[in-house]
C-alpha cells in the first residue's frame, strides 16, 4: 500500500470511528484494521488530535487531516515501519506489535534458550538521560515481579539495532514473556463467559496486581488493553511501562512525569490520577484498585461508568473526580445487591473508603462466587445524602433556606424549654454512654468467657491438651458472625483477639483483626478519636514487626500529624507515636532520621511521663538502639545499663522488656569487639527465650541470629553454621523470606559459607534474598549494599576461575 493510499484508509476508517462513543472505538478498530495492525496507531494519533483541537465546529466540520493533524507524525511512523531491524543484539526481529510514548515492541526470536519474546526498545535519536532513566526503572520494577498473572521479563540490557546497511547505537532495551492472547472484554465478549467467569478474571487480575503492590509497584495504566486472556483462560497484566515503585528510598522519586501530565487512558483514571498533581494528590495502589472497578464495571455491564463521550478532556477530569457514577444495577438488575455493592466499593473517590488493597477486592470477589457475606458495606444513608449536597448544593441551600423561614418561628417558644431540659439532658447522655460501655465490656467478657477460655471444655473436641492457638482460631472463627451488627464489640474482640496473636509471634494471623478493628473504629468514632488512634497505633507496630515498613510508615505518619494536633494534647500518645515511627526508620538503616524524633519524644516526656512507664522505657530502648546504629556506642551502652537497673524490678528477669535490653547490651559489646562479654549474655536470654516461647517466636528467632552471629566471630564456624541454618529454616516458615530478620539471617550465613570457601552455596542464598533486600530494606540500606558487594565478589572470584 502507498503512501496515498494509506492515509485514505486511514481517513475513512477515522470518520468512521470518531462518530462511535470512545469507549466502543477500541473493537471497532481491531476489527477494521484486523488486516493491517499498524493502522491502528496512525487512526489513534488522529482521534488524539481531534480530541486536543480547538472546539470550534464538530469533528466532521473539520478535514480528516488537515492542519491540526500533524502529518510528519504519520510519515514518520511510516517510514519506521518501512526500516523495521532485521535484529537487535542477539534477536532476530519478526514484525512490530506495537509502539508507546516511550518505546516500538517487536516481536522477536531468541536463539539461546529458544523462544519468541515481546522485546521493547527505545526508538528515535537523540534519547535523554531522563528518558534512559524511566526505561532503566521499567526493567528494575519488572524484574521484581514473578507472577503467572504479570508478563514476566526475561532479560534487559543495551544493544544495537542492525538494518540491512546501517547499524545504530546501542540503547536500552529488555526482552519478556510475549503473551499471545485477546484483551479481557473481546474475549469475554467472544466466548459469552457469564457475570461469576467474569468476575472470576477479575479475581485473578486483583491478585496479581496484589502481588505486585507488595513488592512497591503500581501500573498507573490498568484498562482492556493491557489485560490480555491467554487461550488457557487465564489473565495477565501488561505493560508495567510507567509503573513506579512506592518505596521512597529508592531512586523512584527522581523518575517521575512532568507536573500535571496525565500518564494512562484517562476513562480508566483514579480521581486522584486525573487530577494531574502528583504532589497535592499522590498516588498508591488504591489508584490502580479504582481503575481494575473502571474494567470490571465495563466488563459485567458493556459500559463505562461515566458518559466521556464528545467531552473535552478537563471535562473529563471534572467528571471523574466530581460525578458520581451509573448504579451498575440501574444497567443489569443481575448485579443489585452485593457484585453493586462491591463495584461501588472500588469506585470511590475518596482512597480511603475503597477496598484497601488489591486482595481485600479478589477476597470479596471470592465471597460472591462461594455464597459467603462479603466484607464491603453499602454506604450509609448519612454518606449518600453528603455527596447528594455535594452534588446539588443550589437545591440544598434553597431547601435549607426555607426550613431555616420555619424554624425561625419555633426558635423563640423552644428556647425556654431548651434550657430547661439541658441539665437534664446532658445527665441521661451521660448515663447512657456509661451503660452503652458496661454493655460492650459485658458482652466482650462474655465472649471471651464463653468461646475462648470455653475451649478447654471437652465436650468442643478440642482436647484438655488445647493450646490458647487453638482456642483463639475457634473463638476467632465465630467473631464476624456473632458481631456482624455490632461493631463496637467487634472491634474490641478483634483488638483483643489481634493482641493475642502478636504476642505469640503469629503476626499474619493477627493482621486481619487488628485491620478490621482500626477500620471498624475509624468508621464508629472518626479518625481523631482515642480508640481510632490506639488501633492506629497497633496496626502500625505490627507492620513494623512484620517488616512492612511502607505501611508501618504511612499509618504512623498520619496517626502523629493527628495526636499532634488534638486539643487537649496527651503527651503520652505523641511520645510513643514518636517512638514507633523512629522504630520504623531505625529498622531500616535510617538512624539519622530515627535519633531526633526519639530524642523529641524523650525530651517531651521529661516530667510528664513517669520514668516506669513502659512506653517511656521502650522509648529510651529504641534511643539506645539508634545511637548503636551511628557507632555512638558509649551512649548506647550507658541507656541499656540505665535501663537494666530498672526493668528487672518491675518486670522481672524474663520479661520481654528486661531479654530486650539484655539482647541490645549484648549487640553492643559486639560492636566493641567484646564476644566475651556478648556470647554469655545472649545464651542466656536465649534460653529463656526458648523455654517461655519456643524457637519459633519472633524474640527467640532474633535471638538466635545475634548468638550465630557472635559464635562466628569468636571463632566457632561450626556452631555458627548449624544455628543459622536451622534459624533460617525457621525464619522462612514464620515470618518469610522478605522480613528483615530472615534478609540479616541469609546475609551472615552466606558471609560464613564465602569464610568456608562454599561459595556455590553462598551465591545461591544471596540470589535468594537480593530481590527481598532491595523490597524491604531498600537499595540503599547497609545490608542491600553488602549483598550486592559479595554478589560481585563471587562474580569475580568465578571470571578468575573460569579464566584460569
Amino acid at each position: 500500500m502507498n503512501g496515498v493510499d494509506r492515509f485514505r484508509r486511514v481517513d475513512e476508517i477515522f470518520r468512521a470511528a470518531v462518530r462511535l462513543k470512545s469507549d466502543e472505538r477500541e473493537s471497532f478498530l481491531r476489527e477494521r484494521c484486523a488486516d493491517d495492525p499498524t493502522l491502528v496507531e496512525d487512526v489513534r494519533a488522529l482521534l488524539d488530535e481531534d480530541e486536543a483541537s480547538s472546539p470550534e465546529g464538530g469533528p466532521l466540520d473539520r478535514p480528516a487531516l488537515g492542519a491540526s493533524v500533524d502529518l510528519n507524525r504519520i510519515a514518520e511512523a511510516n517510514r519506521q515501519r518501512e526500516t523495521v531491524p532485521e535484529s537487535i543484539g542477539t534477536f532476530r526481529v519478526i514484525r512490530v506489535l506495537g509502539s508507546g510514548g516511550m518505546g516500538t515492541v517487536y516481536e522477536a526470536e531468541q536463539d539461546e534458550p529458544r523462544r519468541r519474546v515481546a522485546l521493547k526498545m527505545i526508538r528515535g535519536q537523540g534519547v535523554s538521560e531522563s528518558t534512559r532513566r524511566r526505561f532503566r526503572r521499567e526493567t528494575e520494577v519488572l524484574g521484581r515481579l514473578t507472577h503467572p498473572g504479570i508478563a514476566q521479563i526475561y532479560e534487559a540490557g543495551t544493544a544495537a539495532a542492525s538494518f540491512a546497511h546501517e547499524q545504530t547505537d546501542p540503547m536500552p532495551y529488555f526482552a519478556m514473556e510475549l503473551v499471545v492472547g485477546r484483551p479481557i472484554d473481546v474475549y469475554a465478549k467472544a466466548h459469552e463467559l457469564d457475570t461469576l467467569a467474569r468476575l472470576e478474571l477479575i479475581a485473578l487480575i486483583a491478585d496479581a496486581l496484589d502481588y505486585a503492590h507488595g513488592r512497591g509497584v503500581i501500573h498507573r495504566d490498568l484498562k482492556p488493553a493491557n489485560l490480555l486472556v491467554a487461550a488457557s483462560g487465564k489473565p495477565k497484566i501488561l505493560d508495567f511501562g510507567i509503573a513506579r515503585a512506592t518505596h521512597t528510598d529508592t531512586r523512584a522519586a527522581t523518575v517521575q512525569t512532568e507536573v500535571g501530565q496525565l500518564i494512562g487512558t484517562i476513562a480508566y483514571m483514579s480521581p486522584e490520577q486525573a487530577a494531574g498533581d502528583a504532589n497535592r494528590h499522590p498516588l498508591d495502589h488504591r489508584s490502580d484498585v479504582y481503575s481494575l472497578g473502571v474494567v470490571a464495571y465495563e466488563l459485567l455491564t458493556g459500559r463505562m461508568p461515566y458518559e466521556l463521550c464528545d467531552v473535552m478532556a478537563i471535562e473529563a477530569v471534572r467528571i471523574i473526580r466530581e460525578v458520581e457514577p451509573t448504579s451498575a444495577s440501574t444497567i443489569s438488575r443481575d448485579l443489585r445487591g452485593d457484585v453493586e455493592t462491591i463495584i461501588g466499593k472500588s469506585l470511590e473517590k475518596d482512597p480511603a473508603r475503597r477496598y484497601q488493597s488489591a486482595g481485600a477486592f479478589a477476597a470479596d470477589i471470592r465471597r460472591v462466587l462461594a455464597d459467603q457475606p462479603i466484607e464491603a458495606r453499602r454506604p450509609s444513608a448519612l454518606y449518600q445524602l453528603r455527596k447528594f449536597s455535594k452534588r446539588n448544593k443550589p437545591l440544598v441551600a434553597s431547601i435549607a433556606a426555607a426550613f431555616v423561614i420555619l424554624v425561625a418561628g419555633l426558635i423563640g417558644v423552644s428556647l425556654s424549654l431548651a434550657r430547661a431540659i439541658h441539665a437534664e439532658r446532658d445527665a441521661l447522655a451521660q448515663r447512657d454512654e456509661a451503660h452503652r460501655q458496661q454493655a460492650i465490656a459485658l458482652a466482650v467478657s462474655d465472649f471471651l468467657t464463653d468461646d475462648l477460655i470455653g475451649a478447654v471444655d471437652p465436650d468442643l473436641g478440642l482436647g484438655s491438651d488445647v493450646t490458647v492457638s487453638a482456642a483463639l482460631d475457634r473463638a476467632a472463627s465465630m467473631v464476624e458472625e456473632r458481631f456482624e451488627h455490632q461493631p463496637e464489640i467487634e472491634a474490641e474482640i478483634r483488638t483483643a483477639i489481634g493482641r493475642s496473636y502478636s504476642k505469640l509471634g503469629a503476626f499474619h494471623v493477627a493482621e486481619p483483626h487488628l485491620v478490621r478493628a482500626y477500620e471498624l473504629r475509624r468508621d464508629i468514632y472518626g479518625p481523631r478519636h482515642h480508640r481510632t488512634s490506639n488501633a492506629a497505633a497497633r496496626l502500625g507496630k505490627l507492620y513494623t514487626a512484620q517488616s512492612k515498613y511502607a505501611d508501618a510508615e504511612e499509618i504512623l505518619t498520619e496517626l502523629l500529624h493527628i495526636v499532634r494536633t488534638l486539643e487537649p494534647h496527651d503527651v503520652g500518645d505523641q511520645f510513643v507515636t514518636m517512638s514507633n515511627l523512629a522504630d520504623v526508620y531505625r529498622r531500616q538503616g535510617r538512624h539519622n532520621e530515627a535519633l531526633p524524633l526519639l530524642e523529641e519524644a524523650i525530651e517531651l516526656a521529661r516530667g510528664t511521663v513517669d520514668p516506669d512507664d513502659p512506653g517511656f522505657l521502650s522509648t529510651l530502648l529504641s534511643l539506645a538502639g539508634a545511637y548503636r546504629g551511628l557507632d555512638r556506642l558509649e551512649d548506647a551502652e550507658a541507656i541499656y545499663q540505665e535501663a537494666l537497673e530498672i526493668l528487672p524490678g518491675l518486670y522481672g528477669d524474663e520479661h520481654p522488656r528486661t531479654l530486650r535490653a539484655r539482647n541490645g547490651l549484648a549487640l553492643v559489646y559486639g560492636r566493641m569487639d567484646r564476644p566475651d562479654l556478648a556470647i554469655p549474655i545472649l545464651e542466656g536470654i536465649r534460653q529463656v527465650a526458648l523455654r517461655r516461647q519456643g524457637e519459633s517466636h519472633v524474640n527467640t528467632i532474633a535471638m538466635t541470629t545475634n548468638l550465630a552471629a557472635m559464635y562466628r566471630r569468636d571463632g566457632m564456624p561450626d556452631e555458627a553454621r548449624a544455628m543459622f541454618e536451622r534459624n533460617l529454616e525457621i525464619t522462612h516458615e514464620v515470618l518469610g523470606k522478605h522480613h528483615r530478620i530472615a534478609i540479616i539471617t541469609a546475609s551472615l550465613l552466606a558471609r560464613l559459607y564465602i569464610s568456608q570457601e562454599e561459595f556455590d552455596l553462598a551465591r545461591a542464598l544471596l540470589l535468594e534474598t537480593i530481590d527481598a533486600s532491595v523490597d524491604t530494606l531498600g537499595e540503599e540500606h547497609d545490608e542491600t549494599r553488602l549483598i550486592m558487594r559479595m554478589l560481585d565478589d563471587l562474580a569475580r572470584r568465578t571470571a578468575s576461575r573460569d579464566e584460569g
